[in-house]
């Protein structure tokens, strides 16, 4: 029975490495950063589902935190087209969906144009974003990259604060994470690339946005 047991926990750990690739490093507003980490511990969240489109209570808040990331409520991020991102920007959306990436990662790659047709079909209240991680003297790379898979949206390259802490927390690429409008890393994070982007990206940001007693998509 252990020996059965062993070898279902070393194909789970196969499955995952092939859909997604160790992070290196990220860049920041000034210089790189290592986003290796001690390992993040492997939290089970007892979410409660919220039923109504009300405003989420504190207690409703807090079982739409995960617990596994940090949030993002002090930072200010360079995007790829010159511009600013800041806490403030998360304001005004339902659920921000933040894609992590990187140049070398394979998975990340494959799914990009998937990423940048599903971006497109997404209601006001809901946002999609990526973010490099090692964008930091290769911008003409990753613009090649997003203009290739047709991805016209905010892509974050360089880093401080908050951001600089959710890095040390990635530990594979693609993951994505989903803020809410106070920058409250909420829900549940898909890691690795998707089988049916659409499908499963539909999904986890339906699931997030019922925690967060918001409409759905």
């Amino acid at each position: 029975m252990k020996k059965t047991v062993a070898i279902l926990l070393t194909l789970t750990l196969m499955l995952t490495l092939f859909a997604a690739c160790a992070n290196g490093p990220a860049s920041t507003t000034d210089e790189n950063v290592s986003a290796d980490a001690a390992s993040t511990q492997a939290l089970e969240s007892e979410n409660g589902a919220i039923t109504d489109a009300e405003t989420p209570q504190p207690s409703e808040q807090r079982a739409a935190k995960n617990p596994n990331f940090s949030d993002l409520t002090d930072f200010s991020a360079g995007t790829l087209d010159g511009s600013t991102f800041t806490a403030a920007d998360f304001a005004g959306r339902d659920l921000t969906v933040v894609n992590i990436w990187a140049t070398f990662c394979g998975p990340c790659l494959s799914e990009m144009a998937d990423l940048a047709a599903f971006e497109k079909t997404l209601p006001e209240n809901v946002r999609l974003i990526t973010l490099c991680t090692d964008a930091h003297g290769q911008k003409d790379t990753v613009q090649s990259i997003l203009d290739e898979a047709g991805y016209t949206g905010v892509t974050l390259v360089s880093f401080d604060g908050d951001l600089n802490d959710l890095l040390n927390d990635v530990l594979y690429v693609p993951t994505t994470l989903f803020f809410d409008e106070n920058g409250v890393c909420v829900g549940t994070e898909m890691i690795g690339a998707q089988d049916d982007f659409a499908a499963a990206y539909t999904e986890a940001i339906n699931n997030t946005l019922t925690l967060l007693g918001k409409e759905t998509i």
